[in-house]
């Protein structure tokens, strides 16, 4: 499938999506794309939600005015469909600055207090996925604040401590086209050893 062959989807078109989106990704099958995923499900992902993503990325200044829970379903287009939809690609990191301004503005609006558990997480993982160590700050706050849950909370403090010690994801040199220090090179084979 070409992006070039994509319809661009009009404002209630992006909503209806939405809803499925919803509907999807918070269900049980939809847990599975989470936090490990399979060719399959990368596929099903990008078939049915590759519009969404060129959309929402098209209508920026509509994505900003979003309110609960249509906002977490940006969110979660910006963040999380990538990482399915593009897994081998620097693409998936294309839009990880929308993603989280939109989780700023989740923050800074209170949104965050109508949302579940699970949602809140979503809110969450941009500032994880940051390289900006104000905002690793910001994502161990919020996920003690929210209480969203001790795993969670370990791997915003590994996920800082990262950024304390390397000032970016070592992981994402290589998509991303960055020469590797010795240091990261070091950390890279300590982490695949683990595996």
């Amino acid at each position: 499938m070409q992006l070039q062959e994509l319809k661009i989807l009009s404002v209630i078109e992006i909503k209806d999506c939405f809803k499925k989106l919803q509907s999807y990704w918070f269900s049980e099958s939809g847990h599975h794309a989470w936090f490990s995923s399979t060719k399959e499900i990368d596929l099903s992902i990008k078939e049915n939600y590759l519009a969404l993503w060129i959309s929402c990325l098209r209508n920026l200044k509509y994505c900003c005015t979003l309110e609960y829970p249509d906002i977490i379903q940006a969110i979660i287009t910006f963040d999380q469909l990538p990482l399915n939809m593009f897994r081998e690609s620097h693409l998936k990191y294309q839009t990880s600055y929308n993603a989280l301004t939109l989780s700023k503005l989740c923050v800074v609006k209170n949104i965050h207090l109508s949302a579940s558990s699970d949602e809140k997480l979503f809110i969450l993982l941009p500032f994880m996925h940051s390289e900006l160590y104000e905002d690793q700050i910001m994502s161990c706050q919020l996920a003690e604040e929210w209480a969203i849950g001790q795993r969670q909370i370990e791997y915003a403090y590994s996920f800082k401590s990262i950024i304390e010690q390397f000032g970016r994801f070592p992981m994402r040199n290589d998509l991303l086209m960055r020469k590797s220090t010795k240091a990261e090179l070091d950390f890279l084979k300590s982490q695949n050893n683990k595996k």
